[in-house]
């Protein structure tokens, strides 16, 4: 048995605490300079919108990374500790990777809730409805694609679907949409998991593309709009 084998329930801590904690931090950060008008001051300067929430999401990113450092330094040394000797360079590597592609996926969650701040019009439904995004792409897509019990979404290792019919077909279209599920999948490969199947590259280019994604519908965001009332 592999010695990273005891970081494989990382994965879901990341999913679940982690995707909320990145949620909430970027939904404050952006519903906050709304609630005190700091965005009108700080947009009176020769400064783009772009410019502005790039600056935000590098402050968040760079926090996050130092957060995640400081895990991975527990996580290194709690494993060293249980297997009695210091990870081999390989699998600190690995462990290191693991990380870095678990900061891609938290900030992928980090843009969604920026945006839910900047676009929702109440602050009561700022971190709701990235929140309802979420456990759609956690919970209910992959339900859907493999009709896998609810509890067991709470596994590491990504549900297999049901070979034939209609699961696999929905399984098919719907399984790229469900980033977490694609993080579990390149998070096992990465941690040599052997319960977990897959390729590497389509799940580390979904987590990517989503975090791109996110970025660039941040980015896009017209000053008006970043500069809106809320309502209560």
């Amino acid at each position: 048995m592999s010695a990273l084998y005891y970081a494989r329930n990382t994965v879901i801590y990341l999913v679940l605490i982690g995707a909320l904690m990145a949620i909430v931090v970027g939904v404050t950060s952006t519903m906050r300079d709304r609630k005190a008008r700091t965005i009108d001051l700080v947009l009176s300067r020769p400064i783009g919108v772009p410019a502005y929430l790039l600056g935000k999401l590098a402050g968040i990113g760079a926090w996050l990374a130092m957060v995640l450092a400081a895990v991975a330094i527990i996580s290194w040394t709690s494993i060293s500790l249980i297997t009695h000797g210091p990870l081999p360079l390989g699998d600190t590597a690995r462990l290191l990777g693991f990380y870095v592609v678990a900061w891609v996926l938290l900030l992928a969650f980090v843009t969604l809730g920026m945006a839910s701040g900047i676009y929702s019009s109440r602050e009561t439904t700022a971190l709701l409805v990235p929140i309802s995004i979420w456990s759609i792409v956690a919970f209910v897509l992959p339900q859907i694609g493999t009709s896998a019990n609810p509890v067991s979404l709470l596994n590491p290792v990504p549900s297999v679907a049901v070979p034939g019919g209609a699961f696999d077909t929905l399984n098919t279209v719907l399984r790229p949409l469900s980033v977490t599920e694609q993080f579990k999948t390149a998070s096992g490969l990465i941690l040599g998991d052997t319960q977990v199947t897959g390729s590497l590259p389509p799940s580390l280019f979904i987590i990517v593309l989503a975090f791109a994604v996110g970025a660039a519908a941040l980015l896009a965001t017209r000053r008006d709009r970043i500069r809106g009332a809320l309502r209560d």
